[in-house]
């Protein structure tokens, strides 16, 4: 009963920790930017006709380039970092906790002005964030033979959009730490996520990370695990269909005649003017690798288990959109993500 009561009352200190963190994260963005600031406005991401390389006549083209920038920052964030070192929890273990990640983007940049929501309508969020912040619940159980299964359920402030995660590590060598066997631990690990609630978006990032760490017994009772990783992002991203003009109908602005022809070829043609219909376009697919490194350190004590790593893009993606006529230049930016989880590991 006693064991029940103290597993309770880390869980609650674990879950105050990381709310405090999150707070002071949030403290790097603008104080009035709050509520869904940084939802995606991809509506605001069009070319009026006969400007930046849009050749459409009275309709808008879809900035690709700008929407490619946006995504390529935004999969970044919601992609959990690499948080443990390579040993698993064990056949018996079991890992519940909740972390924060800090992920600074290019808030001046005019992808994220015309691309997130800002506090109105207009067209420009004049004070994006200058990084967002993911917190995540995550659950991890050991199994037999060196693998371990988790999934995580994350959520970013000033967002309504969800992430879910799917992970699988492997530890191909482990526990080799003494006698003829210094060798550091070893771990494939691969993670499956999705995004819920970004509207027309459809974001699915995966990762393959390479693992190598070696524990440490400090002071006779805590567990120090330094680790390293390599890290495949491998971002896929596509959208429905957007309306560039939400605060035009394009069905009433088109005014449907009555069909004609007959019964099985019947048309529908517009009766008033129906060119709004043509700014309902669809985003090119975007399809990316990043190469990332982290570095980190894991420290458990009894039951409570806290790990702080950083990540950094080695390698970033070419642009597969470049208008140079729409104002946007340069590449992609690298970009570092810092992470703090607290958790139960038993």
């Amino acid at each position: 009963m006693r064991t029940v009561f103290r597993l309770r009352c880390r869980l609650f200190a674990a879950l105050a920790i990381v709310t405090f963190v999150s707070s002071a994260f949030a403290m790097f963005a603008p104080v009035h930017a709050r509520a869904g600031s940084m939802d995606l406005a991809l509506d605001h991401l069009g070319i009026p006709g006969g400007h930046g390389g849009c050749t459409a006549t009275n309709a808008y083209c879809a900035d690709n380039e700008a929407f490619e920038r946006l995504v390529s920052e935004f999969a970044v964030a919601v992609t959990a970092p690499v948080s443990s070192g390579a040993a698993t929890l064990g056949p018996a273990g079991f890992y519940l906790g909740v972390s924060s990640t800090l992920t600074p983007i290019s808030a001046s940049g005019n992808a994220w002005q015309r691309g997130s929501q800002g506090g109105n309508s207009a067209v420009h969020n004049t004070s994006p964030d200058a990084a967002l912040v993911w917190n995540r619940f995550s659950v991890r159980k050991g199994l037999p033979f060196g693998f371990e299964l988790g999934t995580s359920l994350g959520q970013g402030i000033d967002t309504s959009i969800w992430v879910l995660a799917a992970e699988l590590k492997w530890a191909l060598l482990e526990g080799y730490h003494s006698g003829l066997g210094h060798f550091p631990d070893l771990a494939l690990h691969g993670t499956l996520s999705t995004t819920v609630g970004a509207g027309a978006l459809s974001l699915q990032t995966d990762t393959l990370d390479v693992i190598l760490s070696k524990p440490y017994v400090v002071f006779g009772s805590y567990r120090m695990t330094p680790f390293l990783a390599l890290q495949g992002l491998f971002v896929r991203a596509r959208t429905g269909r957007v309306d560039l003009t939400p605060g035009t109908s394009g069905w009433d602005n088109c005014k449907p005649a009555a069909a004609t022809g007959s019964a099985t070829g019947a048309v529908t043609s517009c009766s008033g003017n129906g060119s709004d219909l043509a700014n309902d376009v669809v985003f090119n697919p975007v399809s990316q690798t990043r190469w990332r490194m982290f570095a980190g350190l894991e420290v458990a004590h009894q039951l409570l288990t806290t790990s702080l790593s950083v990540g950094y893009d080695l390698a970033v993606p070419s642009l597969a959109t470049n208008n140079p006529e729409d104002g946007i230049s340069g590449p992609l930016a690298r970009q570092i993500a810092f992470q703090l989880s607290l958790g139960l590991r038993y």
